[in-house]
């Protein structure tokens, strides 16, 4: 039995045929290995020879069975066997009755093949799932070899990497006590599935216990300081909340017909909301309510809230009037904004507070912005105040704004109006912020509540309010989870890290999954140290080493350096004393290459003509490089579209510049405005 187990097989099948086996004797650890065993331990005379009638009865079974045959199946047809017989048809059977005798050696290779030559990143999520359960049925004999481990290991990266963390763990998990592999890689892969994944708690408990096995001091040092930030996210003490409501004001240049009655709920329901279900602290809400909210006061304590949030959680929220000065800037309206000399907030002025500053500020402003103006009953409101035309006096401050914005068709919207690290708005924001108005009917209504009377609320209050009571996965709300329920209403969300849960700690999860990133970065930062050491050796001349280096680069994603070493690769030349032109080309018709160039350059997105061009030489040297024909036709249908957009610019501003005789200019420069900012978009990448 020993020797047997070490043999390094998948499927092992022991006969014996002789008698006085002692079975309680039989240590049998290898769960790879079937017996059979005849007990009879008679010979028999059969086609004039002599034979074992075990084996061969066993033979004459083995020849008339299929590869399917099981271990059951075959023990049964001995037994039937008119040649096996004695007084007891006994036999000794260890193994999974169930388990085919003989696999298919064609299924074994098409396991070996998608474990090893399978690219199971490139596959999206379904045929991800797909080809795992496929694969599934044909090695759950395996299920305590090596071969199985790899297999689990393989794929449960490959989940990792399409984000489906909840299976990625449960993969890992099965090969977490094997010691086939080094237990420190799935350690990694497993924490960095929770923390993704939000389990803090069984993150921290891992870490701790992987920091104390790892030898070198920088992910020492990495190690440690994820633990601490662990302990930052698992912390509800430090988040912070102003809160701010003007219902009434302190001057008569306002209509007195027209309060807003909502208010007072507004910020009673956002404070119960707050402590009851979001767990912030009563000590750490501060509120400011009408005759509080003067314009010093609200800026001293937002500016006091931001220092806050580059830390911790933090939320500002305001409920009042949204409105605009002289310059068509948009504005929030203090209890005192209308008062000589006073002005109301600028949004941006607010903006320019936070700075470049990383933070993890959410705003809720439930304001309204119209060009109309209409005197509303007290349970319907606008919450729009009229345009304050007092010149406003220019201050000489620095416009800071945000240097990760990217230009897109939001580009207003997250330049001007993103105050900290989420922002949400009521709909009539984004009609103002393009000069439109919109027949929207309220932004303030009435709502009943259990066991009481009618309160007015501001809707997108009382529905953010209504989302957080009454959601089934609060500890797992995104503000993606956020926006997509308040479309209901049309509410404006917006942000860069909408998939973070709801007021968790952004700044610290970025730091945490950027350490990751280090951890992992690590390694082929190494490679890519002694490779260019290799080519150095080398003269400069090694294409495989530029290969290598090439590919190390795309995953780091350092496209311009990875496009750049495999250039070298394909096209580096050297002195003629060096090496012949015929040598030198052998290195240009490389299919892996021109593969890879093109894919790094489609991925890029930098040159999609020249990714197409690559990626046909590579599919033309090697027409069974499946990877190759998938990126070619996606750096193909990229080059069309592209080249179908240009076509139609090109018609539109010819259509403009003979004045627009069809009319439906606006139409049309909308679209000339967007396609200038997808080609600043392409740029900044």
């Amino acid at each position: 039995f020993k020797i047997i187990h070490s043999f390094k097989s998948c499927n092992k099948l022991l006969t014996l045929d002789t008698v006085g086996l002692h079975e309680d004797n039989w240590e049998i650890q290898d769960n790879n290995l079937s017996l059979i065993a005849g007990k009879v331990g008679l010979e028999s005379t059969f086609q004039d020879k002599k034979y074992g009638m075990f084996s061969y009865c066993l033979s004459q079974q083995l020849l008339n069975s299929s590869n399917n045959l099981t271990l059951e199946e075959l023990c049964s047809k001995i037994r039937e066997d008119k040649n096996y017989s004695g007084p007891e048809k006994k036999l000794t059977i260890i193994g999974d009755n169930n388990k085919q005798i003989f696999n298919d050696r064609s299924e074994y290779h098409t396991v070996i093949e998608e474990l090893y030559f399978s690219n199971l990143h490139s596959l999206d999520l379904k045929v991800l799932n797909q080809k795992f359960s496929f694969l599934n049925q044909r090695i759950k004999y395996f299920s305590n070899s090596y071969l199985s481990s790899l297999y689990l290991e393989k794929f449960a990266t490959a989940f990792l990497s399409k984000k489906d963390y909840k299976r990625a763990l449960k993969e890992l998990k099965k090969i977490q006590n094997k010691n086939y592999f080094n237990n420190r890689r799935i350690s990694f892969k497993i924490w960095k599935s929770q923390i993704h994944d939000y389990l803090y708690d069984q993150a921290f408990d891992i870490l701790k216990h992987y920091a104390s096995n790892i030898d070198d001091t920088l992910y020492y040092c990495q190690i440690k300081e994820t633990i601490n930030n662990l302990e930052k996210l698992n912390s509800s003490d430090f988040k912070n909340a102003l809160l701010v409501g003007v219902g009434s004001y302190s001057t008569d240049t306002i209509d007195p017909l027209r309060p807003i009655r909502g208010v007072k709920n507004d910020i009673e329901l956002m404070r119960d909301v707050l402590i009851n279900q979001l767990n912030f602290s009563e000590g750490n809400i501060k509120v400011l309510i009408n005759d509080e909210a003067k314009r010093n006061n609200i800026i001293d304590e937002f500016k006091q809230l931001v220092d806050k949030s580059c830390s911790s959680p933090a939320l500002f929220y305001f409920a009042g009037y949204g409105s605009s000065n002289i310059n068509n800037n948009l504005t929030i309206v203090a209890s005192d904004s209308r008062n000589p000399d006073i002005f109301d907030i600028e949004i941006t002025e607010l903006k320019n507070i936070i700075g470049n500053r990383k933070n993890n500020l959410v705003s809720i402003i439930d304001a309204g912005w119209s060009e109309e103006f209409h005197q509303e009953t007290y349970t319907r409101s606008h919450r729009n105040l009229i345009q304050d035309d007092r010149y406003v006096p220019i201050k000489r401050a620095l416009v800071i704004t945000n240097e990760n914005v990217t230009t897109n068709k939001r580009d207003l919207l997250l330049q001007n109006f993103q105050l900290g690290d989420i922002s949400i708005y009521n709909f009539s924001i984004k009609y103002k912020s393009v000069g439109k108005t919109y027949s929207y009917p309220y932004i303030e209504q009435n709502y009943q509540e259990k066991s009481s009377e009618n309160k007015v609320y501001g809707v997108l209050t009382y529905q953010f309010a209504e989302i957080i009571r009454h959601t089934d996965f609060l500890d797992r709300l995104t503000f993606l989870d956020l926006a997509n329920s308040l479309q209901e209403i049309n509410a404006v969300v917006i942000g860069d890290n909408l998939e973070f849960r709801v007021f968790e700690n952004s700044v610290v999860r970025k730091q945490i999954i950027n350490s990751i990133k280090q951890i992992e970065a690590e390694p082929l930062e190494r490679l890519i140290n002694i490779l260019q050491r290799q080519i150095e050796q080398r003269n400069g001349f090694d294409p495989e080493g530029y290969l290598n280096l090439g590919i190390a680069y795309y995953f780091l994603e350092e496209y311009e350096k990875s496009v750049k070493a495999l250039e070298n690769c394909l096209y580096k030349k050297l002195d003629n004393n060096q090496l012949s032109l015929s040598q030198e080309g052998n290195y240009g018709d490389n299919p892996t290459a021109h593969y890879w160039l093109g894919r790094v350059l489609y991925e890029s997105k930098k040159d999609p003509a020249r990714a197409v061009s690559e990626l046909r030489l590579a599919t033309k040297l090697n027409a069974d490089n499946s990877f190759a024909q998938y990126y070619l036709g996606q750096a193909l249908r990229v080059l069309v579209e592209q080249e179908i957009l240009s076509e139609a610019e090109n018609a539109f501003q010819n259509y403009l510049d003979a004045g627009s005789p069809l009319g439906r200019e606006e139409e049309i420069q909308e679209f000339l405005k967007s396609r200038k900012e997808t080609k600043s978009q392409s740029n900044l990448r």
